[in-house]
């Protein structure tokens, strides 16, 4: 007939209970000490603490408390989330219901919640992001302010730092919109620019590294050049 599973060694998980209260450090149903030692007139050429000759490791499904792969005690690798993939110390929360996420980073994506295919790869990188949909944040600190924007792309290093809830913006170059705080739409293309911390204009278009470094809050601007700039609210 057909069995549903069949396993040849099976370790059952303990249960530990005390009369008085209690506290165990670390618990494990299976704790290995380390890899084989050579003794006296020894030699290991290869030596593993786990060895696997073939086939495939399964894990169950994602949750905050299975699924979880963990590097000296630090949460590393999780699917938590619909079609999502978290890689990274601490990054993505172990309680999201986000969907399509791809997050890599050290604390990549720490906050999302509810958010929907966001793609971002980078140290601190949308660190706060936490409801933004399909936003693009490569780079170490790119988008590390974002809370709920949408659709933002910030590539580079510090790209986009500084935008909070805004939605649609351009940010393509190591720093580029780093302090500035963005309304919507803006393309700003350069390394350090857009760089005033009054930045907070929508649909400009900056080009050039270190332009707009004056304080912006006006609209549908073109500035394009090395270091060039505009009067303040212009337009």
């Amino acid at each position: 007939g057909a069995l549903t599973t069949q396993r040849a060694f099976r370790i059952q998980a303990p249960t530990y209970g005390f009369v008085g209260a209690s506290t165990i450090t670390t618990a494990a149903t299976l704790s290995i000490s380390g890899p084989p030692l050579a003794g006296t007139n020894a030699t290991i050429t290869n030596s593993y603490t786990l060895n696997i000759e073939s086939g495939n490791i399964n894990l169950p499904d994602s949750t905050s408390t299975d699924g979880v792969i963990y590097f000296n005690n630090i949460r590393t690798f999780h699917l938590v989330g619909s079609e999502s993939i978290y890689i990274g110390e601490l990054a993505g929360l172990l309680t999201n219901t986000g969907i399509w996420n791809t997050v890599i980073g050290y604390r990549a994506g720490a906050a999302i919640t509810t958010g929907v295919g966001n793609t971002i790869v980078g140290r601190r990188a949308g660190i706060v992001l936490s409801e933004g949909i399909s936003n693009v944040l490569v780079g170490s600190q790119a988008g590390e302010d974002i809370t709920t924007g949408d659709s933002n792309i910030c590539i580079g290093a510090g790209a986009g730092n500084s935008i909070v809830t805004s939605d649609g913006n351009v940010c393509i170059g190591d720093t580029a919109a780093f302090t500035a705080v963005l309304g919507n739409g803006n393309i700003i293309i350069g390394d350090n620019s857009a760089s005033a911390i009054g930045f907070t204009g929508a649909f400009n278009v900056v080009i050039g590294n270190s332009s707009g470094s004056t304080a912006l809050t006006g609209q549908k601007n073109i500035i394009m050049g090395y270091q060039i700039d505009i009067p303040v609210n212009a337009n």
